[in-house]
């Protein structure tokens, strides 16, 4: 008994329990819901989100989740290329975020959403304590019982992106929810806090100057964000202009430069041609031959082949190659 009960708890069972449903309760996908598994997930229009919505003024990259594999827990949301509107009439600006706890609702562009854990924390707290050992040891095997047959069934559900959802559900009024604990948090993170919401906002900004081919951002573990690598003296007013903006960005981390000057940021090769058949490929300068999954130069891999384009991704952020 004791083996089965640590296995339950072991780290896949943990990321079952840490899942989320996303409901959508409002707007052109009202009616429609995900499984949010622990760790990073990113909702807006760009084909590179792990959530793609489309319409309902969502930006490219919209907002970010940041789910812990423990349901007691709360989920982090990040407001990336748009802003957030939550539950006490708070509005979260681009670049902040604020803490979401099971059923909290929030609205983001002209959508509205609402998440909730799959196993919420109260759902594995034993009532009983004081009733004896006898009590607690059959509340422990009778809640082991009713997770398994839950856990099933989240698992099914977490295969499919934008499950129908069975019951009508309303729209939230964002102003129905006085006991909501959203509560903005802008500034510079806690010590051991997530900085991934911040490497999300970069890259982003990045992205949006054009910068990504050659830049890249990463979290260090004193709490500091470095962007390294390479820019081109054509370049040079789009990087100071990124300064510029991330000197605006009052709270956050300290930021470490280790970029070079000068050249001509030739990183990718120039794209030739492409072959669809039944094993696309891509031909560039140099006698270079790639296929999907290939790593080019700056680890950027190619993610699809397309008509007279190439997709490629690296650290989640992606650029398009055409000819």
């Amino acid at each position: 008994m004791m083996a089965n009960m640590k296995s339950l708890f072991s780290s896949d069972w943990r990321n079952v329990l840490g899942q989320c449903s996303l409901e959508v309760t409002g707007g052109a996908h009202a009616g429609a819901s995900t499984m949010v598994v622990p760790g990073g997930t990113t909702v807006g229009t760009s084909p590179a989100n792990d959530v793609i919505l489309a319409g309902d003024e969502m930006a490219a990259r919209h907002f970010r989740l940041e789910v812990d594999a423990n349901p007691l827990k709360g989920v982090v949301l990040h407001a990336l290329d748009g802003s957030c509107l939550l539950a006490r009439g708070e509005r979260l600006e681009m670049g902040e975020y604020c803490t979401l706890t099971s059923g909290d609702v929030f609205q983001a562009g002209s959508a509205s959403f609402r998440l909730t854990r799959a196993v919420e924390g109260r759902d594995l707290a034993v009532p009983a304590i004081k009733a004896g050992v006898i009590v607690l040891v059959g509340a422990i095997i009778g809640l082991s019982w009713s997770l398994i047959g839950d856990l099933s069934a989240a698992v099914r559900q977490g295969s499919s992106l934008l499950a129908p959802v069975q019951a009508s559900v309303e729209p939230p009024a964002v102003e129905d929810s006085p006991t909501s604990s959203l509560v903005p948090a802008k500034g510079a993170p806690e010590p051991g806090r997530n900085l991934e919401p911040y490497v999300w906002t970069i890259r982003a900004r990045l992205e949006d100057l054009s910068l990504q081919t050659g830049l890249r951002v990463a979290a260090n573990e004193d709490g500091t964000l470095k962007v390294y690598g390479q820019i081109s003296d054509r370049q040079v007013p789009l990087w100071n202009e990124f300064l510029r903006w991330y000197d605006g960005q009052a709270g956050y981390p300290q930021l470490v430069r280790e970029v070079r000057h000068g050249g001509q940021n030739d990183e990718l090769p120039r794209l030739q041609s492409v072959w669809l058949g039944n094993d696309p490929s891509a031909d560039f300068a140099g006698g270079i031959t790639a296929r999907i999954g290939d790593i080019m130069p700056g680890d950027w891999k190619i993610v699809a082949i397309q008509d007279r384009r190439v997709v490629l991704e690296r650290d989640g952020s992606r650029t398009v190659l055409t000819y």
